[in-house]
């Protein structure tokens, strides 16, 4: 369970990155 918490806080900070950088998630393919 904590794996799959840290991986999702994670995801979290990464898109929360992803628009304070003016990137849309999903448009870095």
């Amino acid at each position: 369970m904590d794996g799959n918490y840290y991986a999702r806080r994670k995801f979290a900070l990464f898109n929360n990155l992803m628009e304070y950088t003016g990137l849309e998630p999903g448009r870095i393919h």
